[in-house]
């Protein structure tokens, strides 16, 4: 019976999936043939990544909570998640990469490391520190970040140095 069901679910799947790419194929062909170049570049996805996320999605326990970005402080990586860091100081486990949370945030949110995404609004004061590093803090609740010499330039412009 089980093996029975796992052919089946197998077959129909890729019978599903063969089907999807067919149809979706012929629509991709059909509309680039109707649009200009300049319309032929831009794609669903390029314009939804583009877009900037207001909210971010944190499990707690059972529940999904939704963050306002406002109330962020910094996000630090773990693995293939992160960390944010509230106004609190309360840190919270996060299901996104940095590398995706760095393409999706606005402006306000710069990389300062490896490891670390700070909230520009959030910062209180940069203080240099050694080879070209800075050293950012943001309140007495929440633990101060170190940034790394290859975003010095990122940390130049934020004190407008540069």
């Amino acid at each position: 019976m089980y093996l029975f069901n796992g052919i089946i679910s197998l077959v129909l799947g890729i019978g599903f999936f063969q089907y999807a790419f067919s149809t979706t194929k012929n629509h991709l062909s059909v509309d680039s043939q109707k649009k200009s170049p300049k319309q032929k570049q831009e794609t669903p996805q390029n314009s939804q990544s583009s877009v900037p996320i207001s909210h971010i999605p944190i499990k707690k326990g059972e529940n999904i909570l939704f963050v306002p970005i406002e109330n962020i402080v910094y996000f630090e990586a773990f693995d293939n998640y992160s960390f944010v860091y509230d106004k609190k100081g309360e840190k919270k486990l996060c299901d996104y990469s940095l590398l995706f949370l760095e393409t999706r945030l606005g402006e306000e949110f710069s990389r300062v490391h490896r490891k670390y995404i700070v909230n520009k609004g959030h910062i209180e004061q940069i203080k240099p520190h050694l080879n070209g590093r800075y050293v950012i803090l943001f309140g007495n609740q929440i633990s101060p970040v170190m940034s790394s010499k290859s975003y010095s330039a990122t940390i130049r412009k934020l004190i407008k140095i540069e």
